[in-house]
């Protein structure tokens, strides 16, 4: 899976090491199964990279097996189950008000958190090794990732009132007060749904859903 990649990545360690490092064995043993989110790879190849230069290569294997499964669903739930929709959400406002730069923000929103996680992770894995871990562990990611979800349920709640809004334009000389009741019911919903721990994807797609069947229905 993500074994291949992560090899690659410690190569350079291998060629620094000036044949200190016996290539075979040090290839092979990269090339175990490894599988975690790509984001949170970073302050793992860190910690690998110093245990591998300190001569404790059963230790850096241990550690690779023990974070991939915790890292994998720490990272799907901070960035693919709340960066990304908020990122989405974001930049469906920018494209709602007719803003050219809608896909540039989608960027602006995503890019920071993540590009600062890999950096930062990598330096800490690899400054204090094993220790390295405290990293993830004081972002605090269940905290972060449950405030960031509800900045995703007000960006759509905007989105809904937009989208009403502007379908409202359409038929709201046809049937009065169309715009506005639709965009409240999606707004309330919204949070209703956040409140009841529906996913945000789910969410997003069945605003999507519900908008385009009621106007269509009119």
């Amino acid at each position: 899976m993500q074994n291949l990649g992560f090899a690659f990545a410690m190569m350079p360690l291998l060629q620094a090491g000036n044949g200190r490092i016996e290539s075979r064995e040090f290839i092979t043993r990269h090339l175990q199964r490894f599988n975690t989110h790509p984001v949170l790879t970073a302050p793992i190849v860190g910690a690998v990279s110093r245990l591998e230069e300190e001569g404790l290569p059963e230790e850096a294997a241990l550690l690779k097996e023990t974070l991939m499964a915790p890292y994998a669903a720490l990272g799907d739930s901070l960035f693919g189950n709340s960066l990304k929709p908020l990122s989405a959400a974001g930049s469906l406002v920018a494209a709602f008000l007719g803003s050219i730069l809608a896909p540039l923000i989608c960027l602006a929103l995503y890019n920071p958190l993540h590009l600062w996680v890999r950096l930062q992770g990598f330096k800490a894995g690899y400054s204090r090794g094993k220790e390295g871990v405290d990293f993830i562990r004081a972002l605090n990611v269940p905290l972060l990732a449950s405030r960031i979800r509800w900045c995703v349920a007000v960006v759509l709640g905007i989105v809904a009132f937009l989208a009403a809004d502007e379908n409202a334009r359409l038929f709201g000389g046809a049937v009065p007060f169309l715009g506005t009741g639709v965009s409240l019911a999606a707004v309330l919903g919204t949070f209703w749904a956040v409140k009841k721990g529906a996913s945000v994807t789910l969410i997003l797609y069945g605003l999507a859903g519900v908008l385009t069947g009621v106007f269509a229905f009119l």
